[in-house]
C-alpha cells in the first residue's frame, strides 16, 4: 500500500515524515512491529530507517489507524450475493459453449486460468477473449512472453464477431475495424519474472493515480497526467516502447489482463537451486494478479501448461513429463506434488501446490482423442470454480472466425 492512498486520513507532516522514512505502508508496520518486540513494548523505534517525528502513543494511534486501513473489511453473505448479481459483470470470451461453462463468461475480479498441452488452444482463448473485449470497445493489457501474440488473428476474430453481430453495436467501416480493434490493446513482452512483477507494480500505480483522479478530478492533475500515464510505459528487448498507454486516449482503465504464459517466467525460478526465493516470487506474482482484478475490476486470465507423470514419477522423480510452451523449463516439474489435485486425462496443471490455490477459476484444454489435431476440435473442462460445479466439460472448435 502506498502512502499517496492515505491522503486526507493521516496529517500532511506526519504523511510526509512517514513517506520519507519507510517505503510503504507495510513496511512501516513490519519496522514499528520487530522495534516493538526488540524493545519489550517500551516504544521506542529501534531499527528505523530514519526518524519519525512522533511520540510512542501518536506512533501506535497511527499504527492503529494504518492497520484498520489495511484489514479485509467483513461482508455478509447477502451482500456478496447482490454483488454477484447486480454489480459484478462478465466479459464474453467468444465462444458462448465456454461461457456458459465459466458460469456467463469471465467475471471481472477474478483470476482465470487456461491450462493445456502444447497445440490445445490456450493461447487462441486468449486471443478470441481480447478480441471480443477490444471489439466492445474496451481495454486490454496483453503479457506476451512466449511470443504468440498475433495482432492479425485479433483482427479476423474481431472480423468475425463484427459480422455475426451486425446491429448490435454501430459499426466502423472495414478499413477502420483492425486500427480501432488494436487501439484497445496494449502489448508487454517481459524477459523474466521481475520484469512481469515491475510491469504489474506500475500498472497498479497507474490505476490507483487514474482512481484517485476520478475521485479528485481537480487536485493534482497535471502531476498525475505524467506520472500517473508515463510511468505506464515499458521498453521490449528492443528498447522500442511496446505498451501503449490504453488510458491516455480512452480514459478508461483495462478490463482484461492477459499473461500469456504465466508457467513461461514462473518456470525458470522453481526447481532451480540458484533461485533460492523462487516459491516466493510465484505467491508474489499470484497475490498481485488477485489485489489488481479485484481492487480495479479487471478479468485477470492467465496461462499455464500442464504436467503428468511417467511410470518412473515415484523414483526420484524421473519420468516426469512436461506438456506445454516450449522452453517452459523442465525443472518445474519436480515443484508438482503427488498430492495435487488431479487433472484430465493424467495431466495437470503446473507450477505446483503453491500455485494452485492461486486461481480463482480453472479451465483445462485438451486434444479431442477421437479426432485428428488438425480438426481444430479441442476439449475444455472446468476443473475449478466457485460459481459452477467443477468436472463439467465440452466441446469447442477453433476455426479461421475464432472458437465455436
Amino acid at each position: 500500500m502506498r502512502w499517496a492512498e492515505l491522503n486526507g486520513v493521516l496529517p500532511q507532516g506526519t504523511l510526509y515524515n512517514l513517506a520519507s522514512t519507510y517505503p510503504s505502508v507495510e513496511a512501516f508496520i513490519v519496522n514499528r512491529s520487530k522495534a516493538l518486540s526488540a524493545t519489550a513494548g517500551h516504544g521506542i523505534l529501534k531499527g528505523c530507517v530514519g526518524p519519525v517525528d512522533a511520540d510512542a502513543t501518536d506512533m501506535t494511534a497511527i499504527e492503529l489507524l494504518l492497520d484498520s486501513c489495511l484489514a479485509p473489511r467483513w461482508r455478509s453473505g447477502a451482500q456478496l450475493m447482490h454483488e454477484l448479481r447486480y454489480s459484478i459483470q462478465v466479459l464474453p470470451t467468444g465462444c458462448a459453449a465456454i461461457d456458459t461453462l465459466l458460469g456467463g463468461g469471465l467475471r471481472e475480479g477474478t483470476l482465470v486460468e487456461i491450462a493445456g498441452e502444447t497445440s490445445s488452444g490456450k493461447t487462441q482463448f486468449c486471443l478470441s477473449a481480447t478480441a471480443t473485449t477490444a471489439y466492445r470497445g474496451e481495454a486490454v493489457m496483453y503479457v506476451d512472453t512466449t511470443g504468440s501474440f498475433a495482432p492479425e488473428r485479433v483482427v479476423q476474430m474481431a472480423e468475425a464477431e463484427a459480422t455475426a453481430s451486425v446491429g448490435a453495436w454501430p459499426q466502423a467501416p472495414d478499413a477502420e475495424l483492425a486500427p480501432r480493434i488494436l487501439r484497445c490493446v496494449s502489448v508487454l513482452r517481459p524477459c523474466s519474472v521481475y520484469d512481469l512483477l515491475s510491469s504489474l507494480d506500475r500498472l497498479g500505480a497507474a490505476l490507483e493515480q487514474q482512481q484517485q483522479e476520478q475521485e479528485q478530478p481537480q487536485q493534482h492533475a497535471g502531476l498525475q497526467e505524467v506520472q500517473g500515464i508515463g510511468g505506464f510505459m515499458s521498453r521490449s528487448r528492443d528498447g522500442r516502447m511496446e505498451i501503449g498507454d490504453v488510458l491516455r486516449p480512452y480514459r478508461m482503465r483495462p478490463r482484461l489482463l492477459v499473461i500469456d504464459s504465466v508457467s513461461a517466467l514462473l518456470s525458470t525460478v522453481l526447481g532451480n537451486n540458484q533461485h533460492t526465493q523462487g516459491t516466493a516470487l510465484l505467491t508474489a506474482v499470484g497475490r498481485i494478479l488477485k489485489q489488481l482484478a479485484e481492487q480495479y475490476s479487471i478479468v485477470v486470465l492467465v496461462t499455464n501448461h500442464v504436467t503428468g507423470a511417467g511410470p518412473l514419477a515415484g523414483v526420484g522423480g524421473r519420468g516426469r513429463r512436461r506438456v506445454g510452451n516450449g522452453g517452459e523449463g523442465a525443472a518445474m516439474d519436480r515443484c508438482s506434488s503427488a498430492s495435487a489435485a488431479v487433472g484430465v486425462g493424467g495431466l495437470k496443471p503446473a507450477l505446483g501446490e503453491q500455485w494452485r490455490p492461486q486461481p480463482h477459476m480453472r479451465v483445462q484444454l485438451s486434444m479431442d482423442g477421437s479426432q485428428p489435431p488438425e480438426s481444430g476440435v479441442r476439449v475444455a473442462t472446468l476443473t475449478a470454480s466457485p460459481v459452477q460445479a467443477c468436472g463439467q466439460k465440452l466441446e469447442f472448435r477453433i476455426a479461421a472466425a475464432g472458437l465455436l
